[in-house]
């Protein structure tokens, strides 16, 4: 009544009516079917044309093939799960990778640095881009000219030589970037430090050769980007007593400080991962497979995916370290499962009654443990088909995964050369296309053409069907165009017989 007298009579704006009455309204149960809005209807409709067209090139490819229905796992030339509409390599976040690690193992991370009198070397990984220098040989003197003056201001600020500043990357020589210092002696000169000149292309890599040829004890590496965090978890185990410790953030609100050699300490005695050896290594395989700067990024699946599941099946994915293996098939079957657990963890319920992967593989019965993984893809496939909304979601085939894994070993291979002060890319005997001819033997020699790797070496064979759909059309034809198909295959073809013959250490 106080309410009613309220609101209504002296008309006061403190109490609404829904206010007044308390209660919310109910409404009648019946059994009228229930109302489907428009945008529910043109979701379905479209759904249906994804699956009607799916399996029209389903068909057509298997005529093309002279394959039958039940081989095929994917219905169109690119595995939309790894790359995108036009055919490049998907690419993804991977900027909070290492929030993912920190919550994992937070006493390596630090928000201030213990004070010690005595030296400490920093090294930074200078992340400068000039977008509107197109000509690279005006870049070029840009560079060196900035560099040199970076220098030159040093030895005027520190005349006691109380700090040494060391610079490479800026001075181009013939097929080799020179370090200059500014310790030159009494008089103040530039001298060159010829044990820290290499052919580095990034300061991911080379920020870390400077850590490990420096005489110091203590040093601060300085790099916001994530790669230089993964690159470096091989070398830690070489850099003998040093200290030192990665800075990502540098700001008068927040310090952010990664010590690295607690960090591997604090791997080693992780529960999860208490069967691997070298956890850093799988950790650093693990990053590359789901995604980085050179191979591909899964769809829907983030840096937190991948590290939380191989934290979680780390003994069935890489027990006996072969997820670090390239030399072998066991690094391919290894890289096989931790794909498989991947999507075991977001489409669990088409795989019941099973539980996990590893039940799943223990009842495959096959001749070869690669057969074994092949088979175990090929049911993932077929058991997700009817759950997934468009093959974007859909797990790549076998294939497609052995050629990620390949590129992904290479990649490994190519990393581990940080602590080396010139780096080479191995050499490609077996393909022939565009790509592999023009790719450089190693960094000293350069590409004239840094386009050419979008041209074709020759024209895939389009396949025509008949559709009266003009979307299925369309999307047909940009999925089976020769350019863009060939483009793929080349992308992966590069890495494919070569890469087991090569040498890990």
């Amino acid at each position: 009544m106080q309410k009613y007298i309220t609101c209504f009579l002296i008309k006061s704006t403190e109490l609404s009516a829904k206010q007044m009455y308390g209660r919310k309204r109910m409404n009648l149960k019946t059994f009228a079917p229930m109302k489907i809005s428009m945008h529910k209807q043109k979701k379905e409709i479209k759904d249906n044309q994804t699956v009607i067209s799916c399996l029209r090139k389903q068909i057509a490819f298997s005529k093309h093939t002279q394959k039958p229905v039940t081989d095929l796992d994917q219905f169109i030339s690119l595995p939309r799960a790894i790359s995108d509409t036009s055919g490049q390599p998907l690419k993804g976040t991977k900027s909070n990778a290492l929030k993912v690690i920190k919550s994992t193992y937070e006493a390596a991370f630090l928000s201030s640095l213990p004070v010690i009198d005595d030296s400490v070397q920093r090294n930074m990984d200078c992340k400068i881009t000039y977008s509107v220098l197109n000509v690279r040989n005006h870049k070029r003197k840009l560079v060196n000219y900035l560099s040199y003056q970076f220098i030159t201001l040093s030895l005027q600020r520190f005349q006691n030589h109380e700090c040494v500043v060391v610079t490479a990357g800026g001075f181009h020589d013939v097929n080799v970037d020179k370090a200059l210092s500014s310790l030159g002696g009494v008089d103040g000169s530039i001298v060159e430090c010829c044990h820290l000149n290499s052919n580095h292309e990034e300061g991911d890599t080379r920020v870390w050769l400077h850590a490990i040829k420096s005489e110091s004890q203590r040093i601060i590496i300085y790099s916001p980007d994530t790669d230089t965090f993964f690159v470096g978890l091989p070398f830690i185990d070489s850099i003998g007593d040093k200290t030192i410790y990665l800075q990502l953030k540098d700001s008068c609100f927040d310090h952010q400080f990664v010590d690295m050699r607690m960090f591997a300490l604090q791997m080693s005695n992780d529960m999860c991962l208490k069967g691997l050896s070298t956890s850093v290594d799988c950790l650093q395989m693990v990053y590359i497979f789901s995604g980085c700067d050179f191979v591909s990024f899964f769809h829907g699946y983030g840096k937190k995916t991948f590290f939380d599941i191989f934290r979680q099946n780390a003994d069935f994915i890489s027990s006996d370290l072969s997820i670090c293996d390239a030399d072998n098939i066991q690094g391919l079957c290894a890289f096989f499962r931790l794909i498989l657990c991947v999507y075991f963890s977001k489409h669990r319920t088409a795989f019941q009654p099973a539980s996990s992967v590893k039940e799943m593989y223990d009842k495959t019965i096959c001749e070869s443990a690669l057969d074994k993984h092949v088979a175990l893809i090929k049911d993932f496939c077929e058991r997700m088909w009817e759950r997934v909304w468009s093959e974007v979601e859909m797990i790549p085939n076998a294939e497609a995964l052995k050629l990620h894994c390949l590129r992904c070993c290479w990649v490994m291979q190519y990393l581990k050369q940080g602590n080396t002060n010139f780096m080479s890319l191995p050499e490609i005997n077996s393909c022939k296309c565009v790509n592999c001819v023009n790719l450089p033997t190693n960094l000293n020699q350069a590409v004239d053409d840094p386009d050419s790797d979008l041209e074709d070496s020759e024209q895939e064979e389009d396949i025509s069907y008949e559709s009266d759909s003009e979307t299925d059309i369309n999307e047909f034809a940009a999925d089976t165009s020769g350019n863009t198909s060939t483009a793929y295959i080349n992308y992966w073809d590069t890495f494919e017989n070569y890469i087991f013959a090569l040498s890990t250490d």
